[in-house]
């Protein structure tokens, strides 16, 4: 069986379950790790209509494939982003190969300057 075939317990592909996982890691407003992808996956207010939740039953297992297989696309076509893994949570992040233009147009190298009030607080600090 092709990997895309290839089906999980619950007769979901992995290409599927990749496209979600991905989906939510975009989506979030912080990293996540994988019980928070699993409990995002299996909530019960996910069903489609007219059938059950195709991923009520996914495994950490199964997610942790779809994050593998994300990381793998991710560094293999060179796209500028990568899904990291910092301290058991995954986030997608910039590549550190395109740091020097992301500093630029972020002007990150250019020093932060404060306001008349901020000085004259620290001042009296």
């Amino acid at each position: 069986m092709s990997e895309k075939n290839q089906s999980l317990a619950d007769g979901q592909s992995p290409l599927e379950l990749k496209q979600i996982v991905g989906g939510l890691l975009f989506a979030a407003h912080k990293p996540l790790n994988v019980a928070e992808l699993r409990a995002a996956l299996t909530g019960g207010d996910q069903n489609e209509p007219g059938g059950p939740n195709p991923f009520g039953k996914v495994q950490e297992r199964d997610i942790r494939a779809a994050i593998e297989q994300l990381q793998a696309e991710l560094t293999e076509r060179k796209l500028g982003i990568i899904l990291a893994e910092v301290a058991g949570r995954f986030r997608f992040q910039t590549d550190p190969t395109g740091g020097p233009w992301v500093r630029q147009l972020l002007n990150l190298d250019k020093p932060t300057r404060l306001s008349k009030p901020a000085l004259e607080t620290l001042a009296i600090i």
